[in-house]
């Protein structure tokens, strides 16, 4: 019987080492053998590597062929050059006639009397038909004031969206149940408490009546260690919370400069408008006065009025769109057209690529979540290593003995565990390892994208750094005084006859130019904005104009520094091609596309970058042994 005993203690005993070693399977090696051999895979062949020989095709005998021929082989050309042949000379002017189904096809040409005084009141007459007033615009909407009496401001808008937004509380709803599920991790089983009747009705007794306690001892540490997975997810959905507040403020940002761009359209294209109307009626005068312009020239430039009325239409319906998308944004879509504090003519702030990169892949939420991420997923390996380790189950159980006298009570004991034999958590334990090796690769992947996307925005960043610039001192200036220029010059006391005069399509055409010039001018004036607040985004400030409380500069600067120091990320991996470990940090250089003013040869501006960052990586969050109580708080 000893030796039986012995014999079970040794098992059990080798049993309890094979399940607390954890770790079955070489999970690293397995997965760098998988991608090394996925590496030998080509991808993305050289054309034709795949067809060693290819079909030569039959030449056919070239033949000659006459000109009516090659007309026939070809049907839509044939048709054209058959018109071609049997055509008359004069008539050209028959296949210029505009299409019937065309809108506005059946008007009757323009007849006009004599410029002769008896013709004057006819040709008034028809003049006025010809060329009827412009459209009136309906007044604009009156904007309504903040509640204290002013005009919303940035600031006062991110309030309210803080403060109004269902993504916060959710945000805010998801860090309390993750606290719960941190404090369920770490709680103790509950103890059993039950009744118990034995051998009832023996020698027509009651038998054994009585109680239990059952209580269920946890080994190994697995509470700990399931809280301490737990409280990363606290960590986790609190940057999610930081997260979702930052893009709230992109959101607000750019529902705000949406809208001050759209105000600045509209007066743009009112403006635009009222210069076509009195084109449209200088014109008219002209022909009134008979010979200074054809009848037809006020038709085109009616077309340009139009035109320029309904650019107007679009940019008071693109201010209303603007509007209900900020306040859908902010959470309050009910909120009615309002002033806006702020003028979107306002000097950019100029950030700095190798110092925004610093900020970006060293600070980011979503840097800090891979962090916390790798630390759950050990936290989740150490636990799924640690559960094959039996729990301990004691049961006291005391009863009364009824089937004699003197009715004695009757303690017993039991304890009980699970043997791992056939269930060692074999399969969890080896979905933990590849958990965790995912994990040590989301910070890798977290910089890889964030360092996408702020090249991204930075192009657009620098792209209208640079355009805005061209068209606000140069391009429309140019084109203003060009345009001003040339209608002075066509107004100009001067018979169509002659021959130095300008004529209505050089007007025309001026004008399109210009109107063209100020929508470029607005759109790049539009994503230089966007461009700003993602880039802010991406910082994660809280001003547009301030960088971990410092002011950002202001001035116009066209040059980028190099980055000093590369930021080296921790993981290697095996058989890549680059072979230079350094290729795993950010590049911090943008080369300039303009010449900076000392380049050009004129007086530089004085530039103030962001302040210097500190390149050291954030500190791993440490391990928490702090009770729920202190860490919950």
């Amino acid at each position: 019987m000893l030796k039986a005993l012995a014999i079970f203690r040794s098992l059990f005993l080798c049993l309890f080492i094979l399940a607390g070693s954890g770790c079955l399977y070489n999970v690293h090696e397995l997965m760098d053998h998988s991608i090394c051999e996925r590496s030998k895979e080509v991808i993305d062949l050289e054309p034709l590597t795949h067809f060693e020989k290819k079909s030569e095709m039959p030449k056919a005998n070239p033949e000659i062929k006459s000109n009516k021929e090659k007309a026939v082989d070809n049907k839509i050309d044939g048709s054209l050059e058959f018109a071609r042949y049997e055509a008359g000379p004069n008539s050209s002017k028959d296949r210029l006639v505009v299409p019937a189904d065309l809108p506005g096809a059946q008007e009757s040409p323009i007849k006009l009397p004599k410029f002769t005084k008896e013709n004057m009141a006819q040709r008034k007459e028809i003049l006025a038909k010809l060329y009827p007033p412009l459209p009136v615009m309906s007044p604009e909407p009156e904007l309504a004031l903040g509640p204290d009496g002013k005009p919303y401001s940035l600031s006062d808008l991110q309030k309210i969206a803080l403060t109004s937004s269902p993504k916060i509380k959710q945000a805010v709803a998801a860090v309390a149940a993750a606290r719960g599920a941190a404090i369920q991790a770490g709680l103790y089983p509950n103890p059993d408490f039950g009744y118990e009747g034995d051998t009832m009705q023996t020698m027509g007794t009651a038998g054994y009546q009585g109680g239990y306690i059952q209580q269920t001892i946890v080994t190994a540490s697995k509470l700990p260690t399931a809280r301490q997975a737990a409280l990363m997810d606290v960590r986790i959905t609190e940057l999610s919370l930081r997260k979702a507040e930052t893009d709230l403020s992109r959101e607000v940002r750019n529902g705000y400069f949406a809208v001050l761009v759209a105000d600045q359209n509209i007066r743009v294209s009112k403006a635009l408008a009222n210069l076509s109307g009195e084109v449209y009626e200088t014109i008219i005068e002209q022909v009134n006065k008979g010979g200074f312009a054809a009848p037809y020239e006020p038709f085109q430039i009616r077309v340009l009025a139009l035109q320029a009325y309904g650019q107007l239409v679009q940019a008071r319906n693109r201010y209303t769109s603007a509007w209900k998308q900020l306040t859908a944004a902010m959470g309050v879509p009910g909120l009615p057209l309002s002033q806006l504090a702020g003028n979107i003519n306002i000097p950019i702030p100029v950030y700095k690529y190798d110092e925004c990169v610093k900020r970006v892949t060293l600070l980011h939420t979503s840097v800090a979540t891979a962090e916390f991420d790798l630390l759950k997923a050990q936290a989740l390996l150490k636990l799924a290593q640690i559960t094959p380790i039996p729990d301990v189950t004691v049961r006291i159980l005391m009863q009364k003995d009824f089937t004699a006298p003197p009715y004695p009570l009757s303690p017993s004991v039991q304890v009980g565990m699970p043997v791992p034999i056939w269930n060692r958590n074999q399969g969890n334990i080896l979905q933990a390892e590849s958990q965790m090796v995912s994990a040590s690769e989301a910070k890798h992947k977290a910089r890889n994208q964030l360092t996408s996307d702020l090249a991204e925005a930075f192009e657009r960043y620098e792209n209208s750094r640079v355009l805005l610039g061209y068209y606000r001192d140069q391009i429309l200036p140019d084109q203003i005084r060009t345009y001003r220029g040339l209608f002075e010059r066509f107004h100009s006391d001067i018979k169509v006859a002659d021959s130095d005069t300008l004529t209505f399509a050089d007007v025309v055409n001026a004008q399109n130019i210009l109107s063209a010039s100020v929508v470029q001018y607005l759109q790049v004036l539009g994503v230089m904005w966007i461009s700003v607040v993602d880039i802010a985004n991406l910082l994660q400030t809280d001003d547009l104009f301030q960088i971990a409380g410092e002011k950002v500069s202001t001035e116009w600067i066209n040059s980028s520094e190099a980055l000093e120091q590369l930021i080296m990320l921790p993981c290697k991996h095996q058989c890549s091609p680059i072979g230079d470990q350094k290729y795993l940090g950010v590049d911090g250089k943008w080369a300039p596309a303009t010449k900076s003013e000392k380049e050009m040869g004129g007086k530089a501006l004085e530039e103030k970058s962001i302040p210097a960052l500190n390149t050291k990586p954030l500190p791993a969050p440490k391990p928490v042994d702090k009770k729920p109580d202190q860490l919950l708080k």
